[in-house]
């Protein structure tokens, strides 16, 4: 009897080790917005980057009662946007 899995059944389940390992690898949360789009964008302007940091500064900073608010908020901005591109 031949136990060994063909290239195809190999190929599969290394396609689906991403799934299989989601949320079992502790996720760190972001430290600030930029890292959000680092994380989600390939690449992003120095102008955009800017951008994105005046929006964290005047918008999300102000919401949070310290460091560790302010990445909880973040954490749930990520979440949300993982959740809306994953569907």
């Amino acid at each position: 009897m031949n136990h060994r899995k063909s290239e195809e059944q190999i190929v599969k389940e290394i396609e689906r080790l991403p799934e299989k390992i989601k949320g079992v690898i502790p996720v760190k949360p972001p430290k600030s917005l930029l890292q959000i789009f680092d994380d989600r964008v390939d690449e992003i302007t120095g102008e955009m980057r800017t951008i994105i940091e005046i929006i964290d500064q005047t918008f999300i900073v102000p919401q949070s009662d310290n460091r560790d608010h302010y990445r909880q908020l973040l954490e749930t901005l990520r979440n949300e946007i993982e959740e809306e591109f994953e569907e």
